[in-house]
């Protein structure tokens, strides 16, 4: 594999299927997982969803609310296989993701 540097300005964003919720993919796993940036404008909602393999996400920036936990900058969360949870962002925010199995809008 080989080392891998993504500069903000290369980031290509990609609107998903929830208004205000786009996504830029960091790095797809040879396991079909992913690391990806996740941006949501505030107010935007992201419906329950399930995490068949579940996730881990940080906080960038932001506060947003998933599966009724309030996280802000420097928040950690895992969402454990067979779990599903929600999204409600309190200001813009953005969270990286990673992934076992790759989010179903990638």
């Amino acid at each position: 594999m080989k080392v891998i540097a993504a500069k903000p300005e290369d980031r290509q964003w990609t609107p998903t299927d929830a208004p205000g919720v786009c996504y830029a993919v960091l790095l797809k796993l040879e396991t079909g997982g992913a690391s990806v940036f996740l941006r949501f404008d505030k107010g935007a909602v992201s419906a329950e969803h399930l995490h068949p393999m579940g996730e881990e996400l940080v906080v960038l920036s932001g506060d947003i609310s998933i599966g009724g936990h309030r996280l802000t900058q420097g928040d950690y969360l895992f969402t454990p296989p067979g779990a599903t949870h929600d999204a409600v962002a309190h200001e813009d925010t953005l969270l990286f993701l990673r992934a076992p199995q790759a989010p179903v809008f990638i």
